[in-house]
Parts: C-alpha cells; structure tokens; sequence
C-alpha cells in the first residue's frame, strides 16, 4: 500500500511540475555539479547549459487510467507472491511431515530390531557351565536399523531447509 502512496504522490507532483512549466535548465559547472531550474542562469566559463523540454500539457485521464493499471498490476503482483509464498509453505509442511513419518517409523523398527527372536543368542558351553552371546545376524538387523534412524534424521534435517524465509501468509 506504501508503494502505491509513493507512486500516487510522484505522478502528481511530475504532473504539476510539466503543466506549470515547458521548460527546463541544466546546467552543468567546470567541477561536474548539475543543477536544474525554470529559468535561464548566467553561466560561467566553462560552464555549459542545455534546455530541456517538457510537455505542455498532460492527459490527465490517461495519468489516472495508467495509475489505476499500475494499483491493478500491484495488487496482482502481491496475490501472485502470495500465492508462490503459499506453495513454498505447502511444500515445506508436506515434506516435514513426510520426514517426520519416516523418522517415526525407522525408530519403531530400530526397536523392533533390538528385540531377540529366536536364532538371534548363540550358546556356547563351557567348563564352568556355558553363556550365550549375540549372533552376528542380529547386530546386523540392529546396525541396519540404525542406519535407518540416522538416514531418516538427515531427511528431516534437508525438510528444515526447504522453510521459507517470509512468514506464512494468511
């Protein structure tokens, strides 16, 4: 809306200046300074002035249908960043609760795993009476599991990254 103002206020300031005066003066001093006014200066050596001229009347209907498409435009501009913005956030949640899915799941699995069934202890006898120790089928579902855990970490990590940086539209 602020922008709209500023345009507003430049165009009719631009209007009054070009329907109250045809003419302009620049002029330009040996150091490079450039200064404009409505009348003719007395120049200096090496100064140099050029007359600019404007338009001596304005359309005001077309200064106000060209304002009108230029609020339209803005207005479409915004409901289009919006609407871009809107996609990005959707984008966003649908990927962390795809993440967050997976994490969930690898951890369940990574509980199952540790859990032993039959065939995962191997017993051993010894003199002194024996002892059972994990079979390396059953370190390897675990292992695997945990492999599953962190991979499901890193995608809930790369989700994080796809949140956009302006907050959420209404």
């Amino acid at each position: 809306m602020r922008k709209i103002s500023c345009i507003t206020i430049t165009s009719l300031l631009l209007s009054l200046c070009a329907l109250s005066h045809a003419t302009v003066y620049k002029v330009t001093d040996t150091n490079g300074n450039v200064s404009f006014s409505d009348t003719p200066s007395e120049t200096r050596t090496g100064d140099t002035q050029e007359t600019i001229k404007t338009p001596t009347t304005i359309n005001t209907s077309a200064s106000e249908q060209s304002q009108e498409e230029m609020e339209s435009q803005f207005s479409q501009e915004a409901e289009t960043r919006n609407s871009g913005l809107s996609q990005q956030w959707d984008e966003y949640d649908a990927a962390m609760k795809g993440a967050k899915s997976q994490l969930k799941l690898a951890k369940t699995a990574l509980e199952d795993a540790k859990v032993f069934i039959e065939g995962d202890r191997a017993f051993t006898k010894t003199p002194t009476g024996g002892f059972s120790r994990e079979t390396q089928q059953h370190k390897d579902r675990v292992n695997n599991a945990e492999e599953g855990v962190k991979q499901a970490e890193k995608e809930v990590q790369a989700a994080k990254k796809l949140k956009p940086s302006s907050s959420r539209p209404n």
